[in-house]
């Protein structure tokens, strides 16, 4: 099992989202249908936003430094957001549908590997840190089964 720092993780998961971020929209730019182009936008931007959080987290929050130089353990058989990034493709003629499901696989890849950050973090910090950005992840997924905007 391999260890990394909790900043080694947020900085891999920051650039996860940018490029996950840059991928939507090169799929909003040739998709066909309006409203998944539209949908394939808002996942964008939203995208783009949480990889701006993450890279906020350390100069927002001096006092976690200490919890952000932490090793943690983690198991590599959960489900890996680089695996689903390689694969990642939305065709141009992609429904609506078809979008929200590609933003959901994302959004359970996330939530197992926050769990799992979760439980080979060995302080209750860190813990705490990787259970919210897993329950953050879930809140998304459930926002868009309720056709609600999360925010």
């Amino acid at each position: 099992m391999p260890f990394m720092t909790i900043r080694e993780i947020l900085t891999k998961v920051e650039r996860f989202h940018s490029e996950f971020g840059r991928r939507l929209h090169q799929a909003e730019e040739i998709a066909t249908d309006g409203e998944a182009k539209l949908l394939l936008g808002f996942l964008g931007n939203h995208q783009r936003e949480l990889a701006a959080i993450l890279s906020q987290m350390e100069k927002d929050s001096p006092g976690n430094i200490a919890t952000l130089n932490e090793w943690v353990q983690f198991d590599t058989t959960v489900e890996d957001p680089r695996s689903y990034l390689r694969e990642f493709e939305v065709a141009p003629e992609a429904s609506p549908a078809e979008v929200l499901e590609a933003a959901n696989r994302l959004d359970v890849c996330l939530f197992c590997l926050y769990k799992g950050m979760a439980k080979g973090s060995a302080t209750p910090k860190a813990q705490r840190l990787f259970a919210r950005l897993a329950r953050l992840e879930l809140d998304h997924q459930k926002a868009r089964a309720s056709n609600q905007s999360y925010y």
